[in-house]
């Protein structure tokens, strides 16, 4: 609350109307509450006239009970960041419990700093701001639970326990597919932390598996509708790479979120085309980062074989197999990286650099308390600049248009700011005239800053005929785009 509590009076902000009522567009299946959650358990998760895809019902589950409990969207809104934010508070208490059953009471205090320490990541701010993100909290939320059970479960053969991780990670997965990694990094845990035994990681591994099947008969039988998703370069130019092209990117990716998740200097709603450099030349950098990691999984066996640091090289275990999927080499992600794909990934951070701090405070006792508070100084101000932000549509694309070249960000705000004028055009006052040119003009150097970074963004060249025919009556600026 101290981070967040400035969320509440937010309103609504990128994609929201995707998963949720807004005060611009109703989702069909939220809005009729209670009585619409047996067809959202058959309906793809965002769909517009563009676009349907994704399985994430229990998302919007929480969204439609949301709408009968409370009503209209206006009232609505805020109550549901105060939900966010009671998510968020709620998995950093399952994030501490699953951590101290995982590393014992004797080291119930590294979790607490661990669990600190994760809550006040600046790069999880969107996460919290955004409603659309809140598949982000309940995935990892049930993801951690599964964790826990299978712990319990190894350590007290309780039956109760493994039925508990198959229906746990069942949740996570009907939340979002990013739970999908914990497949792997569960019978993982296992091994680094408890004695081994071919019987407890064949049951935990069983369990997991039962709840990936039943998640994907759930999909195949009863979605209506199939997938459809256009992609383009404006979201991410690797959706032209192959493979072998993809393989800088995927390096630049890894380290963008080491570095995105510790220390941001800058934080986007969105990351396509013009704001990141892409390409697909192999460059002595490459080659560097990729030496970086062959030597980090050379640490990772060595203190395994040891068993040295397991706690240390578990976190960047944990923390690489959760982001791998987000880094572009498998297929392109839409938005060349995003803060929200580190969400989970960013424990395993947060428990290597807990850890290796804790190995220095041996050494000096007073630097690893000295930069703790450092960093949480620096958190809180970077989070409460991002709430800001986040307050509404156009406070976020005119903030961050202002740091970045993307080509989406800027059409965005071009396209929030022609709304506005569109709004206000119909009952236009000679006293508000000037305010409303003064968007127009705006809503037109967004667009063009948009085509500049991408010429052939056709939408945009669309908004911005109609800018220059409708508002600025020059139509011989507006067919040249047209015919371009």
């Amino acid at each position: 609350f101290l981070f967040y509590g400035n969320t509440i009076k937010n309103t609504f902000a990128l994609d929201d109307e995707l998963v949720t009522c807004t005060d611009r567009q109703e989702h069909p299946l939220v809005s009729k509450g209670i009585s619409g959650i047996p067809k959202i358990f058959t309906s793809t998760y965002a769909s517009n006239d563009e676009q349907n895809y994704e399985y994430r019902p229990l998302v919007l589950t929480s969204f439609a009970i949301e709408k009968s409990v409370f009503g209209s969207s206006d009232a609505w809104v805020h109550i549901s960041h105060l939900i966010q934010l009671l998510l968020y508070a709620l998995l950093g208490l399952i994030v501490f419990s699953t951590l101290n059953t995982l590393f014992g009471p004797s080291k119930y205090h590294v979790a607490f700093v661990i669990t600190l320490l994760f809550l006040s990541l600046p790069i999880h701010s969107e996460v919290v701001n955004s409603l659309k993100n809140r598949d982000e909290l309940l995935s990892m939320l049930f993801s951690m639970l599964a964790l826990r059970s299978a712990l319990r479960f190894v350590d007290s053969r309780k039956w109760k326990s493994l039925s508990f991780t198959l229906l746990y990670l069942l949740l996570a997965l009907l939340s979002k597919k990013t739970a999908m990694p914990m497949l792997v990094i569960i019978p993982i845990t296992l091994v680094f932390f408890r004695s081994f035994s071919w019987k407890s990681v064949a049951f935990i591994t069983a369990s997991l598996l039962g709840a990936r099947i039943i998640f994907g008969l759930l999909k195949k039988g009863l979605i209506e509708t199939d997938k459809i998703r256009e992609f383009s370069i404006v979201e991410n130019p690797a959706f032209e790479y192959s493979f072998f092209q993809r393989i800088p990117l995927f390096f630049d990716s890894v380290i963008w979120y080491v570095k995105q998740s510790l220390l941001p200097l800058d934080l986007q709603c969105y990351y396509g085309l013009g704001s990141l450099t892409v390409s697909p030349a192999f460059t002595i950098g490459t080659f560097a980062i990729g030496m970086v990691l062959v030597i980090s999984l050379g640490f990772i066996a060595w203190s395994f074989i040891k068993k040295v640091n397991t706690e240390l090289s578990f976190g960047l275990v944990f923390f690489f197999l959760a982001i791998v999927g987000a880094c572009n080499l498998i297929f392109p992600m839409v938005g060349i990286v995003g803060e929200r794909l580190a969400f989970t990934a960013s424990l395993g951070l947060c428990i290597t650099i807990v850890f290796l701090l804790n190995q220095f405070s041996t050494i000096k006792k007073n630097i690893a308390p000295l930069l703790f508070i450092a960093f949480s100084i620096y958190s809180l101000s970077m989070v409460f600049i991002r709430n800001g932000a986040w307050s509404n549509r156009l406070s976020l694309y005119e903030s961050d248009s202002s740091t970045t070249k993307s080509a989406k960000v800027h059409a965005l705000l071009g396209q929030e700011l022609q709304y506005q004028i569109n709004q206000s055009w119909n009952d236009v006052q000679s006293e508000n005239q000037e305010a409303i040119y003064s968007q127009v003009i705006r809503a037109k150097q967004a667009y063009e800053n948009a085509l500049h970074t991408f010429p052939d963004y056709y939408k945009i060249k669309s908004n911005l005929a109609s800018i220059e025919s409708s508002f600025l009556c020059d139509e011989r600026a507006s067919l040249a785009l047209l015919i371009e």
